[in-house]
């Protein structure tokens, strides 16, 4: 084999390994965007499994009625008629509520909160909307609230107007993403909220 074949053979593997080296480099650096992303999400989803607050609002929202705790001194007996007094939108909110509604204001303000979080970390590219599966069955809850909570009429447009009051836009956002392709929880009937949500304890 001649000299010149020689070098040319080794320019073609050197540059063969460099081709290597990069493509390794590629994959590397996207194991590390899943771990930091997996982080990220299980993070967020700690989060919003633990705050007390938002809590309180999932309770709210998976069930009809029962029994909700506060905290170790405060608990109440819900139902959805104290849920529209308490997000109802007025011009003063000084001294318009019972304390119990404050609470629960307090709880949906966290809850409306956390997703504003949400859309922050995919406006920033960190987290894509398809990485937000495991809070879509709040989405739907909330997308059609009327026809999980059937018999409240009117509720859809309290919840609308208190995001809006109060300017919650990352729920807003994230809301229209998800309209787009819903994901409709064809397992709930009438008066039946607590099956809902052991089948989604189950996923």
């Amino acid at each position: 084999m001649k000299i010149a074949e020689i070098d040319i053979i080794v320019k073609i593997l050197g540059f063969l390994g460099s081709i290597g080296v990069i493509l390794f480099g590629i994959i590397q650096y996207k194991k590390g965007q899943r771990w930091q992303k997996a982080n990220i999400l299980l993070t967020l989803i700690d989060h919003f499994e633990n705050d007390k607050n938002i809590r309180v609002a999932r309770e709210m929202l998976d069930w009809d009625k029962r029994s909700i705790i506060f905290d170790d001194t405060r608990k109440m007996i819900f139902d959805n008629s104290i849920l529209i007094r308490a997000l109802a939108v007025v011009e003063m909110d000084d001294d318009t509520f019972t304390e119990e509604e404050s609470f629960i204001r307090d709880a949906f303000d966290s809850f409306f909160d956390f997703f504003h979080k949400l859309y922050s970390f995919q406006k920033s590219e960190l987290l894509k909307f398809e990485d937000f599966a495991y809070f879509f069955y709040y989405f739907e809850l909330i997308r059609d609230i009327e026809h999980y909570k059937k018999g409240n009429e009117g509720l859809k447009v309290i919840v609308s107007k208190y995001i809006d009051k109060y300017h919650f836009i990352g729920i807003k956002h994230l809301l229209k993403q998800y309209e787009r392709h819903p994901e409709p929880l064809d397992i709930m009937t009438e008066g039946s909220n607590k099956r809902a949500r052991q089948s989604r304890n189950k996923k």
